[in-house]
């Protein structure tokens, strides 16, 4: 397990970055802690703009906790690059709970929240569901 992030963020879009800025604005972690996943360069910058100091690249890293926050068509190859990661928290719409822990494999622990759009800002609340494990 790299030791050097708390969690890794698979989305750099809107929903992904701005959880990124509601962590590190309440002090869950520091901006150095959390590692982004965001392929689309257009996106980069809104991403550090978001945490400056924030770890950002188009792969991610082995082992550490992860947060799915990809379009639902992307979740296959997201999780799949997911090596040694054994917990997730998805918030992909639409994409169940038995689907992901299929593509992770056994003793995998997911977790599924449904944020709102309130979450952009800062003020949203979300459904969460726990997956077998």
């Amino acid at each position: 397990m790299n030791e050097m992030f708390r969690l890794q963020i698979i989305g750099g879009g809107n929903m992904g970055t701005a959880l990124l800025g509601g962590l590190v604005e309440r002090g869950w972690a520091q901006a150095s802690e959390i590692h982004v996943v965001e392929p689309d360069a257009g996106r980069v910058e809104a991403v550090k703009k978001a945490a400056d100091g924030v770890s950002i690249a188009d792969t991610p890293v082995e082992g550490v906790d992860a947060v799915i926050a990809v379009k639902p068509d992307v979740v296959p190859a997201a999780v799949a690059a997911l090596a040694g990661v054994k917990r997730v928290l998805s918030i992909a719409a639409g994409v169940w709970i038995t689907k992901i822990e299929g593509l992770m494999g056994e003793g995998a622990v997911v977790l599924r929240a449904m944020p709102n759009t309130p979450a952009l800002v800062g003020e949203g609340a979300a459904a969460l569901a726990g997956g077998s494990a």
